[in-house]
């Protein structure tokens, strides 16, 4: 004897699957040594995900190795505020619809952490430490300003963004090689700092085509 599931059955048990994989998700880790949480990974197919202040009691501070790794995602919202301070490797790295996030309160970026979010503008970061790779291929971001405070700039960390003039505040002192490779339409870099490294001054001055200011 055959069954057959109805197709008004089946219809609904579609519809709650759409439903569940549409809900989006979020998972926090605990982590001992700053005593707070961090996103582990998030789940669902949305556009946007809510990430909150705090949990259970404790603020969330960062957001893991690739938590949103690959997410078709649009916008991220932190709830009431925004206590993100490091955002590690591979976080966010080809989501390439990502373009409404506020990563002002981030000092430490990873490696990769933003690699190939094509949609991605961001006009100011209060970084200390960006990493290796941290911005490549992030070709929306046309104009930044980089505050007091950043200390290094990792190698390729701004290869192939649109960036047109770059300056770099009086606080940095190590530009690892590369960090300006294949950004096409940068002609000017005006350099505050008297700090730079021996190795940061030689990679600058190597740069072709690229008008180097040392203010």
């Amino acid at each position: 004897m055959k069954y057959f599931i109805p197709i008004g059955i089946l219809l609904i048990i579609l519809f709650v699957l759409v439903l569940f994989f549409s809900i989006p998700r979020v998972s926090y880790k605990y982590d001992n040594y700053s005593n707070s949480y961090s996103v582990k990974s998030v789940y669902g197919n949305a556009k946007s995900y809510k990430i909150k202040s705090s949990y259970k009691n404790k603020d969330v501070t960062s957001i893991d190795v690739r938590a949103f790794y690959k997410k078709d995602i649009k916008k991220i919202i932190f709830v009431d505020s925004n206590n993100i301070e490091k955002i590690e490797r591979l976080a966010f790295s080809r989501c390439k619809y990502l373009s409404d996030i506020d990563i002002s309160n981030v000092y430490y970026f990873e490696n990769n952490s933003f690699s190939y979010c094509e949609s991605l503008k961001v006009e100011e970061l209060n970084a200390i430490e960006i990493g290796m790779s941290s911005f490549y291929g992030c070709k929306s971001i046309t104009n930044i300003k980089l505050n007091e405070g950043l200390n290094s700039i990792g190698s390729y960390a701004f290869s192939k963004t649109s960036i047109e003039t770059l300056d770099l505040p009086k606080s940095l002192t190590m530009i690892y090689n590369d960090a300006f490779a294949d950004m096409s339409l940068l002609k000017v870099i005006n350099v505050y700092s008297n700090k730079l490294s021996i190795d940061s001054k030689l990679y600058l001055d190597s740069l072709e085509g690229i008008e180097v200011n040392y203010l």
